[in-house]
This record gives structure tokens, C-alpha cells and sequence, in this order.
């Protein structure tokens, strides 16, 4: 139990009337009557608040969302008691989540049920516990008020906001799926699926021949072959302390789970196998490829959660890691922030995997560094800025450069385009 700003009030009231009585010389019975008049109100006014908690609570909000999407939150408050109460609440809101203004108020009625709604904005992914909710009814003279911790657990994860990168790929791609649709590009050539049986031509190999159909039907024929299509597609995740950069209100690090999603939606849907090795994080996570397009779900499961870390990104050390995790064929998509630092040890370590596996290089451009280098300085600082920016910005050019003279497939982009710019790379290199 605590006062309110009412008795509070009323009680400064009373001072200041025995303040006065005492400057005029009076008697200060009227302002010690007050006071014992006061405190006894005060007392009854408390004794009719139950010691028992009888508003009821739950919570209903839904189980899984969207990162940086309005959510919908409600609560129930149930009032068991027979006299209308003057209620205002708090919510636990777990970090990372935008809100409205707290503490709401509102009145109970008697014997009544009230829905409450509130809006939050969850600014980061993961998972998050509302553990309980804070209510303070006030008395029915206004002069105390009781405060009551209600224990409401509800667990939410947030997702990444990956449907609108996936619809808008779509139609800027002109893509072509169940839903807006995906045309697989078939190829004809010398690989290990069967196609179709054909008359010989010249340059046909012998193995291609097929010897029974040609003696029955007492002519030369030959077995075409179609080029491999299911392939497997390792993306490598840089979780380090560089993908903690922020562009549009979100990290580097969504961007490019974003763009893994999104890539991941349109190979599993050509029938391709994909896993995921992310590392700069303490232990490195990783799953190994896999096909289906419920698999999905499982790739998403699995990776909403990961945050950046402050360790750095050790490329050297993921290079070595990969043979001993996946020693199969595969193509690996590193996703990254590119600094003009890393030349030596990314040189190194793509060369070393392009020795076996296959790699696509996708590396984010730093938006505050393309806006200075284009930008007309005007003073002194912003001249030494603009040289500076320039000199970073031609660093990780001669490291991109080292990289294409080792047909090093590769993308170089603003983080808000890099989903679309690497489903385009994707399809480009299914179609080679």
C-alpha cells in the first residue's frame, strides 16, 4: 500500500492551514482535526481495498512474429469484486521492443471483464519472455493505492521480416513459382541425369551408346544426359562484430539473413540442397545441407536467433574448418562486410576453398562510406573524412580485384540490395 498524489495533496493542504494558524497566533486544532480526519479516511479508505487480489489476469499475444512489425498485445483484466476499480497496469515489455507509453489507466467495473490492447514493435530478432504484469488499483476515495506483481509468463520469437524481400524478388526477377512462380533453366549436355533417347551424331561418345535399343531397332542410337541439377549450397554467415553496422534500421547481419532466405526459398524450390555455417560466434553453427522445400522451416528455425557478436570475423580459421564439416562438393556463398583490412587473410582463405569447393563472394558496401565518397567536402574535416573514405574504399577495390583474377564469382552491394543482387547471382549461376 502506498499514498496517492491526492493524499499527498489533501495532507500540504493541511500544513499550509496550520502553517497559517500559527503566523496568526490561532489555535491549530482545525489543522490537527484535519489531519487525524485525514489519516482516519485514509485508513478506512484502505481497509476497503481487499488484502485478497481479486482482479484476475491473461495475456494473449501471438507466438511468433515479424522483426520491426507493429504487434498486437491484450490483456484480459477480470474484477471478482463487487465495486468498480480504478486500475493502472504495466506490462513486462522485453528489451528491444519499441511501446506505448506506460502506465495505462482505465477503470473496472464491478463484477466485469475488461480487454486492454497495446501496440509494441520488436526491433530484434530472437526469442523473448513476458514474465509478468505490474497493477496498482486505487482505493475507492483515491487516498491509497495497492500494488500487486501478477506472474504471466508468455514466450514470443521474432523472425526476420522475410515475406516482403520474397515477394518483391519475385516480381523484380520475374520469377515464376506457385506462388509467383520459379522456371527451372534446363540444360543438355554430358552430365549424370538421363534425358531422352536419340539418334547417334557425330562426337558421340561410346558410353553413350545404348546397344539394346540400337540392335532392336537395328540403327545407332545414343543416351543423352542432362547437366546435374540438384546441387548443394553452403552459406557461410559472418556473425562477427562488423555485421553489428546498422543501414535502415537494420544490422548488416539481417540484411544478410534476408538474403540467405531468400536465395535458400529459390533453391530449395529448384529442388537444390542448402545448409548454412555461421561463425564469429563463440562455437561455430552449422547445418548440413539439406533438399525440400520443408526444410525451409527448419533453416528458418534455426537461424532467427543468431545475433552479431564482438569477436572478429577469423576467415583462416572457417577456410580450414569447412572440409572437416561438409568434404562433399559444394558451392559456398560467403556473406560478409568486406574491410579494407582483410585482403591478405580472405585471399587465403578463398583460395584455399576454391581448391574444392566452389565459392560466390557476396559482401556488403557500407552506406556512410559510399554517401561521404560522393559527397563534395567543404571544410577541412570534411576534405580529411572524404580522403580518408577514399583511401578504404580503394583498399577493399584491390582486394576485390585480387579476388575476380581468381574467377572469383562475386557481389559488391548496398545492404538493401544485396537479397535481390544475390538470388540474381543464384539463377545466373544455375544457368551456366
Amino acid at each position: 500500500m502506498k499514498p496517492t498524489l491526492r493524499f499527498l495533496l489533501l495532507l500540504v493542504t493541511v500544513f499550509v492551514i496550520s502553517f497559517i494558524e500559527i503566523i496568526v497566533g490561532t489555535s491549530t486544532t482545525v489543522s490537527m482535526s484535519l489531519v487525524i480526519i485525514l489519516f482516519s479516511l485514509a485508513v478506512f479508505d484502505n481497509l476497503l481495498l481487499s488484502n485478497k487480489n481479486n482482479v484476475e489476469l491473461s495475456r494473449q499475444l501471438v507466438s511468433i512474429y515479424a522483426i520491426n512489425k507493429p504487434l498486437s498485445v491484450i490483456l484480459f483484466f477480470n474484477n471478482r469484486d463487487n465495486i468498480n476499480k480504478s486500475i493502472a497496469f504495466y506490462d513486462d515489455i522485453p528489451g528491444y521492443f519499441k511501446h506505448d507509453s506506460f502506465p495505462q489507466k482505465f477503470t473496472l467495473a464491478a463484477q466485469a471483464e475488461a480487454k486492454v490492447t497495446y501496440q509494441i514493435v520488436p526491433e530484434r530478432r530472437g526469442d523473448y519472455v513476458f514474465s509478468f504484469c505490474d497493477i496498482a488499483v486505487t482505493s475507492r476515495l483515491g487516498l491509497v493505492e495497492k500494488k500487486t506483481r501478477i506472474a504471466l509468463s508468455d514466450s514470443i520469437k521474432i523472425y526476420p521480416d522475410y515475406m516482403p524481400v520474397i515477394e518483391y524478388a519475385m516480381l523484380k526477377t520475374g520469377l515464376r513459382t506457385p506462388m509467383m512462380g520459379i522456371h527451372s533453366v534446363q540444360k543438355r549436355g554430358d552430365g549424370l541425369d538421363f534425358l531422352e533417347l536419340r539418334e547417334y551424331r557425330e562426337g558421340d561418345s561410346l558410353r553413350q551408346i545404348d546397344w539394346k535399343t540400337t540392335s532392336r531397332l537395328n540403327k545407332t542410337i545414343s543416351r543423352e544426359y542432362q547437366v546435374e541439377q540438384d546441387q548443394s549450397f553452403i552459406f557461410l554467415l559472418d556473425c562477427s562484430h562488423r555485421m553489428n553496422t546498422k543501414d535502415n534500421d537494420q544490422t548488416h547481419f539481417d540484411h544478410v539473413l534476408n538474403a540467405m532466405l531468400l536465395t535458400s526459398y529459390l533453391a530449395l524450390k529448384q529442388g537444390d540442397a542448402v545448409g548454412y555455417i555461421a561463425f564469429g560466434l563463440e562455437k561455430i553453427r552449422w547445418q548440413a545441407p539439406v533438399k525440400g522445400m520443408g526444410c525451409f522451416n527448419l533453416l528458418l528455425s534455426q537461424v532467427y536467433n543468431i545475433q552479431p557478436t564482438k569477436k572478429a570475423a577469423d576467415y583462416l580459421q572457417l577456410a580450414q574448418a569447412i572440409p572437416k564439416l561438409h568434404n562433399k562438393n559444394a558451392t559456398l556463398i560467403l556473406l560478409t562486410n568486406l574491410r579494407d583490412n582483410d585482403g591478405d587473410e580472405i585471399n587465403k582463405a578463398i583460395t584455399f576453398l576454391s581448391k574444392r569447393y566452389q565459392v560466390i563472394l557476396a559482401s556488403i558496401k557500407e552506406k556512410i562510406i559510399e554517401d561521404i565518397v560522393t559527397s563534395e567536402p567543404t571544410g577541412f574535416e570534411q576534405a580529411l573524412t572524404y580522403t580518408a573514405a577514399i583511401e578504404y574504399q580503394q583498399s577493399r577495390q584491390r582486394t576485390l580485384r585480387q579476388l575476380h583474377c581468381r574467377n572469383i564469382q562475386m557481389i559488391d552491394i548496398l545492404a538493401d540490395k544485396l537479397a535481390i543482387s544475390l538470388a540474381n547471382e543464384y539463377l545466373k549461376f544455375k544457368s551456366k
